[in-house]
């Protein structure tokens, strides 16, 4: 009877890419000040600006597929499947 929790390595590295991705957006909203109109940056550093925090808003939803398929009773390896503990 063995008690040992099975990892699976490749979910570890998507949620750390999504906290990396939250960390992005949010250094990102407060180092830029995007909704200032009074800070005056140049047009590529708006654009960057931009681009990370879009760039790390997608760290949420990850969050939200890794916790459905964390939670779910379910085998994904078989289509359709269901897992059976």
């Amino acid at each position: 009877m063995s008690n040992e929790k099975k990892r699976i390595e490749s979910l570890d590295l998507l949620r750390s890419l999504a906290i990396i991705s939250v960390v992005i957006c949010h250094s990102t909203e407060t180092g830029f000040q995007l909704y200032d109109s009074s800070v005056n940056f140049s047009v590529m550093g708006r654009i960057a600006g931009l681009c990370l925090y879009t760039i790390g808003r997608i760290g949420v939803p990850i969050f939200f597929f890794l916790t459905g398929f964390l939670l779910l009773d379910r085998d994904y390896s078989i289509p359709g499947g269901i897992a059976i503990l």
